[in-house]
C-alpha cells in the first residue's frame, strides 16, 4: 500500500484501538462508560491535525526508515512520533497539565505504527 494511504488507515487504528479499550475499562470498572463520544471526537480530531501537519509529510519523506515501516521497530518510533507531536501541539494550547495523559498518545504511536508496518510491508523485506 501506498504511503499516504497507509499513514491514514494507521492514524485510525491508532484512535479507535486505545479509545475503544478507554470504553472497554470504563464499562467494567464503573458499569457505564463517561464522555467517550467527546473524547473520541476530541482525540480524532486532534489526530487528524497531526496527522496532517507533521505525520504525513514525515512519512512521505522517511518512509523507508526502519524506525517508522520496520515491524520490529515501527511501535517504537510511532510512539516517539506521537509524543512528540503532542508535546508541541497540545500543552501549547492547554497547558502544561496535558502532559498527565501524555501515555494515549504513546499507545496512539504504538498501534498505529504496527499498523503501518504491516500495510507497508513489502515482499523484500521480512
Amino acid at each position: 500500500m501506498k504511503t499516504a494511504p497507509a499513514s491514514f488507515l494507521a492514524m485510525i487504528a491508532g484512535w479507535a484501538v486505545p479509545l475503544t479499550g478507554l470504553a472497554v475499562w470504563q464499562l467494567a470498572s464503573q458499569g457505564r462508560t463517561s464522555d467517550i463520544a467527546v473524547t473520541g471526537f476530541w482525540v480524532g480530531f486532534f489526530a487528524l491535525v497531526a496527522w496532517a501537519l507533521a505525520v504525513l509529510p514525515l512519512m512521505l519523506r522517511y518512509e523507508q526508515k526502519n524506525i517508522f515501516s520496520d515491524l520490529k521497530f515501527s511501535w517504537l518510533g510511532w510512539s516517539l512520533l506521537a509524543v512528540a507531536i503532542y508535546s508541541v501541539l497540545l500543552p501549547a494550547l492547554f497547558g502544561k497539565t496535558m502532559l498527565s495523559i501524555i501515555w494515549y498518545p504513546a499507545a496512539m504511536g504504538c498501534v498505529a505504527g504496527i499498523v503501518f508496518a504491516l500495510l507497508v510491508k513489502r515482499p523484500d523485506r521480512k
